[in-house]
């Protein structure tokens, strides 16, 4: 009897430790997935400090990405409406374009583009090799991870930037987001196919500064060439011409992410 009984208590664990296992794998799958490749140093994002709505809104997505923490640096934007500007930044905007604008529109333009290119020079003095710079209103697409571990893996050798969150349509404060989930919408037309995850943008595509990658020598680059030339336009315009013109608009085949349309713009409408 007592032979029976150890018996059918080893068959019991036995079946136990049978339907644990799988489970157990199934659960480290699924996080090897999630695993961002260490070619990414660092993911900056930009956010006001007075929209908590913004940021709580990137970091329930980011979180749902299950990408490491010690990986993200906050970057407390630049706030138009109440920083002072030293004479050596207003003097950086002395032939900008958009100057004239109405009310308080002209600051924070200058207040967002000082937020990328102080983000630029912190990948700098740290040395960093590649980041990754994200508006704080963005949507991944489910893959992401995935995708962003493509795209660094194939980064041309002369790339500076490398767009990969576009709009659907954008145009001032109005904007319409991609259904980047969507195999055709996520699509991206461009002009040259480089390799298997990038592609040389169309010279009219502006991609708004959403989401990008920058490299080392990117940001060096971009930096030099801000000091000596200043801001003439705004933010995504800037990176435009400049990438333009040196042939190296670099963008991803799909679209990785898309804007929040539910958030208005906080240079246009806040």
């Amino acid at each position: 009897m007592k032979k029976i009984t150890i018996i059918i208590i080893i068959i019991f664990i036995i079946c136990i430790l049978n339907l644990e296992i799988p489970f157990i794998n199934t659960f480290t799958n699924v996080n090897n997935l999630t695993i961002l490749n260490n070619k990414i140093d660092k993911i900056y994002y930009i956010n006001l400090d007075r929209r908590p709505d913004r940021n709580e809104h990137f970091i329930n997505l980011y979180n749902k990405m299950n990408i490491d923490h010690n990986k993200l640096i906050r970057y407390t934007a630049i706030d138009g409406l109440n920083y002072n500007f030293s004479s050596e930044e207003y003097k950086m905007f002395e032939n900008a374009d958009f100057l004239n604008d109405l009310g308080s529109i002209p600051k924070k333009i200058m207040g967002n583009q000082l937020s990328h290119y102080y983000i630029l020079k912190n990948m700098i003095d740290n040395n960093y090799n590649n980041i990754l710079i994200f508006q704080d209103d963005v949507i991944f697409r489910d893959d992401f991870v995935e995708q962003i571990n493509k795209l660094s893996d194939n980064i041309p050798d002369d790339a500076e930037i490398i767009n990969f969150g576009f709009h659907k349509v954008a145009n001032l404060s109005y904007f319409e987001k991609l259904d980047i989930n969507d195999p055709i919408e996520s699509m991206i037309e461009y002009k040259v196919g480089v390799n298997d995850a990038v592609c040389v943008l169309n010279n009219n595509f502006n991609p708004c500064s959403l989401a990008y990658l920058v490299t080392l020598k990117g940001a060096t680059n971009l930096v030099n060439y801000f000091n000596n030339y200043g801001f003439r336009r705004a933010t995504d315009w800037n990176y435009q011409e400049y990438l333009v013109n040196k042939n190296i608009n670099y963008g991803t085949k799909i679209a990785l992410c898309t804007g929040n349309p539910s958030f208005e713009s906080d240079i246009f409408n806040n």
